[in-house]
C-alpha cells in the first residue's frame, strides 16, 4: 500500500530562482535534486540536469549563463559548466554571492 501511494507521489518542480532573494537558491538546489532523484533515467548525464536547472532561472542570475547558451562556438569549447553539474552548481551558488552583494561591491569586481 505504501509502494502504490509512492508511486503515485507528484513530486513538485523547482520554483523559478531569479536571485532576488538569496536564501532561496539552496531550496531552489535541493528542489532540483528531489527532481533528479525521482527521475534518475531522465537525469541520466549531468547536461540533462543543467538544462532542466537553467530553465527554472531567470532574471540576473539568467542573464549571466546567457552568452554561453546562445554562443555558436563549437560544442567542445562550451564551459566545463554546461555539461557538468558540479560545476554549474558551485558557478550558481557564486554568482549568487555576487547579486547577494550591493552594487558598488559588484562594479568593483567588474
Amino acid at each position: 500500500m505504501l509502494a502504490r501511494a509512492i508511486q503515485n507521489l507528484a513530486l513538485q518542480e523547482p520554483d523559478m530562482f531569479n536571485s532576488s532573494d538569496p536564501k532561496k537558491l539552496c531550496t531552489f538546489l535541493v528542489q532540483c535534486e528531489l527532481n533528479f532523484q525521482d527521475r534518475p533515467h531522465t537525469f541520466r548525464n549531468d547536461r540533462t540536469k543543467v538544462t532542466f536547472a537553467q530553465s527554472y532561472l531567470k532574471g540576473m542570475v539568467l542573464q549571466w549563463f546567457e552568452p554561453d547558451l546562445l554562443s555558436d562556438s563549437d560544442p567542445d569549447d562550451r564551459p566545463l559548466w554546461m555539461d557538468n553539474w558540479k560545476e554549474f552548481h558551485p558557478g550558481l551558488q557564486s554568482k549568487q554571492t555576487y547579486f547577494g552583494q550591493n552594487p558598488e561591491d559588484q562594479q568593483q569586481q567588474l
